[in-house]
């Protein structure tokens, strides 16, 4: 039953949200634990991405974010001799590792299961269960082990659509907006904040193609990043930034951050632009101008 109820939630019509949630509170019902998760393991950190609590246990998915690695490094070793985590009794790893102890304790778990789950060969993180239900009839490891698999395969879907979605929006070498990306974040924010003031601006590198022409796509490549680079660094938190294609940008700047687009975009051009190749600086400028709405060009 429990794995039927899974199935449909997860490949029924429910958002992904909403069938990751459904998926939890449907093995609690078998379990019984105080919490259930799950962590997911980034490029650098792991972090707790869904929860679900029983009735008057606190939430801890806040505090979960971005963990460092080391601190599931006694998980890691548990997982070499055997395929799943169990800690019977957290107070036995007080002086093993009283960092993991710190942090199952003030949580107020005395026991916990978890699950990992892979893409091929790669840990793609842990479904766990804190202070599950304790009988000898339940097989909790079988239950979660093999939720676990539904998890990981939803997981790794997701990620792919992520990735999908990404491409369309996004441009690969400099990962700002691509045209298209940068006509949708337009779109949306006019439509969401009718009649707030914007400006727009377009900008190039001066002499890209000679450039690329005399010391290769390589260099070319390395000026868009840092273009990029300084673009995020200088404009206002929330403005659009895309490029175009080719050695053209543009940048959208809303609200009354639109009346900081003169400086930013003179403190963009009169940066100090110079990219090494092969040993050797070269310096580059840009050529840039904008419009106001309502109101004047620039």
């Amino acid at each position: 039953d429990l794995i039927i109820q899974i199935a449909n939630a997860l490949n029924g019509e429910l958002s992904y949200d909403v069938a990751m949630n459904r998926l939890l509170e449907a093995i609690s019902e078998v379990i019984h634990p105080e919490r259930i998760y799950i962590f997911e393991c980034g490029e650098e950190t792991v972090s707790n991405t869904f929860e679900w609590c029983a009735e008057g246990v606190e939430p801890q998915i806040d505090s979960l974010q971005n963990l460092e690695y080391a601190e599931f490094d006694t998980w890691q070793e548990l997982l070499a001799g055997d395929s799943v985590v169990i800690i019977s009794d957290v107070e036995e790893f007080k002086e093993i590792d009283p960092r993991m102890y710190w942090q199952l304790s003030r949580q107020g778990i005395t026991h916990l299961l978890a699950v990992p789950f892979y893409d091929g060969d790669k840990l793609l993180g842990y479904l766990g269960a804190d202070n599950y239900m304790l009988e000898e009839d339940l097989d909790s490891v079988r239950v979660l082990r093999t939720v676990a698999s539904f998890v990981g395969a939803r997981i790794v879907n997701r990620r792919l659509m992520d990735t999908v979605e990404r491409l369309a929006t996004h441009d690969e070498l400099t990962d700002l907006l691509n045209r298209k990306g940068v006509d949708l974040a337009i779109a949306e924010r006019l439509s969401a904040r009718e009649g707030e003031p914007y400006a727009v601006a377009l900008m190039d590198i001066d002499g890209f193609k000679e450039a690329n022409n005399t010391y290769g796509r390589e260099l070319g490549d390395v000026a868009l990043c840092t273009i990029a680079r300084e673009a995020r660094r200088i404009f206002p938190k929330g403005s659009v930034i895309g490029r175009n294609g080719g050695d053209e940008f543009i940048i959208a700047v809303f609200g009354d951050d639109a009346r900081h687009m003169d400086g930013c975009l003179a403190e963009l051009v009169g940066t100090d632009l110079v990219c090494e190749h092969e040993g050797e600086s070269h310096a580059f400028s840009l050529s840039a101008g904008y419009v106001c709405s309502p109101g004047q060009a620039g």
